[in-house]
């Protein structure tokens, strides 16, 4: 990510803007830093202070143009919140003389899903106690000395209030406007770049967390399959949606008005032709085969077999075979019966690649290797999960060309034995 995505204009150092969480002895802090090295650990590994330890999570370190302005922005940007001043380098407390100065209690940045506010607060207090013990070495007397301060703090808190409320009311009765300074222009244009900044960060923090929730509705998916439970399978897909995926995998070889129309002429039902020709054929071709696969893959989830391969045709004069043709050879499964895919229900899936996201489209890709049991001979069958919808749709390859292949390799791995 560089600066002209996000950051225009932005000048300075080259080098890595990072983000990370510490767990020191007292307590958890975030810390934006600049570095040239190539990771935080050799960052804070570098004077030998041992400060590398206390690194909880990088939660941030991307290499971008003008990342020292950036991050100096951001200091600036975020001081009314900084844990320590300017030229903190205290001993007994964190990264002396190794970035204190850069510390917060909170999640400044907003990209820590763990963070509550009441581990900033423990922290604060661990501090503060810190701190106080300087002067009193007894920490009992530390802890009556900080809630002492505190009640002093309160009482002066409500006075100043009640100060500030009479001015207020003197300056309205007196119609005097009270002045509004103005931050210099270079503070505000540093405070432009951090928003558009904290907004680029905002964006991909929202697509990290929707590629994770795609990749875990998958490995449910997967693991409800593994697990033969229909159910769970059912909660994350719709079978009826799947069985219309699967038909029109089946489907992709065959050409508009050509062999769409020669599977009805060959079958004998002529009146499914004539319907074709002023309706969506597609639908009409593909509906029985994907109402058939609906029975048929939840048998195979819960029981890994298929009882009944055929494809039902509905009870429509449209699918019926013509009366003076009814002992016609081809039949409707020839072109989309489950029989051709038994073969390959009986691979075992040994591998995966990697997913890959299109965030432009919703989706998620990734490939299956399937190996045949008996031969060992490998498949690719690439699938494509579309989050468009409530529920994900599934694009697979062509099924048909897959069957060929894993056809043919067994006809010529049986010549071969023979």
């Amino acid at each position: 990510m560089s600066d002209n995505q996000g950051v225009p204009g932005a000048t300075g150092n080259i080098g890595h803007l990072y983000y990370v969480r510490l767990n020191t002895p007292l307590g958890k802090f975030y810390k934006i830093g600049f570095t040239t090295m190539r990771s935080v650990n050799d960052r804070l590994a570098f004077q030998g202070t041992g400060d590398e330890k206390y690194i909880d999570e990088v939660l941030y370190f991307n290499f971008r143009l003008g990342a020292l302005g950036l991050e100096q922005s951001l200091h600036s940007y975020f001081s009314d919140k900084a844990a320590f001043h300017k030229y903190s380098a205290y001993v007994d407390l964190p990264l002396s003389r190794n970035g204190q100065s850069e510390l917060y209690y909170e999640d400044v940045l907003e990209l820590d899903n763990k963070f509550t506010p009441a581990q900033a607060e423990s922290t604060r207090k661990a501090v503060e106690l810190a701190i106080t013990m300087r002067t009193y070495a007894s920490e009992v007397w530390a802890k009556r000395v900080i809630a002492f301060s505190k009640i002093a703090l309160s009482s002066l808190m409500v006075l100043a209030k009640a100060v500030g409320w009479s001015i207020k009311k003197i300056q309205a009765i007196a119609g005097i406007k009270p002045a509004v300074i103005e931050p210099p222009a270079s503070v505000l244009e540093d405070h432009k770049k951090v928003r558009l900044f904290l907004a680029e960060l905002k964006r991909e923090k929202m697509m990290k967390n929707l590629r994770q929730h795609r990749e875990l509705t998958i490995f449910l998916l997967i693991h409800a399959f593994s697990n033969r439970n229909l159910e769970a399978l059912m909660k994350i897909i719709s079978i009826e949606e799947l069985g219309i995926d699967i038909a029109n995998s089946i489907a992709l070889d065959l050409q508009m008005f050509s062999d769409y129309l020669c599977i009805p002429n060959n079958c004998c039902m002529f009146a499914l032709m004539e319907h074709m020709n002023h309706a969506n054929c597609h639908e009409l071709l593909t509906k029985p085969a994907a109402d058939s696969y609906v029975p048929m893959i939840k048998e195979f989830v819960v029981m890994r077999k298929i009882s009944d391969m055929s494809i039902h045709l509905p009870d429509d004069p449209i699918y019926a075979v013509d009366s003076e043709h009814r002992e016609c050879d081809i039949k409707f499964d020839d072109y989309f019966g489950a029989q051709e895919f038994i073969g390959l229900l009986g691979c075992s899936y040994i591998s995966k690649t990697p997913f890959k996201h299109s965030d432009t489209d919703a989706s998620v890709e990734f490939s299956l290797e399937l190996e045949d049991k008996e031969t060992a001979s490998r498949f690719h069958l690439r699938v494509v999960a579309s989050f468009k919808k409530s529920q994900p749709r599934f694009t697979f390859p062509n099924l048909n060309e897959l069957i060929r292949e894993y056809r043919e390799q067994r006809e010529k791995d049986s010549q071969f034995a023979n």
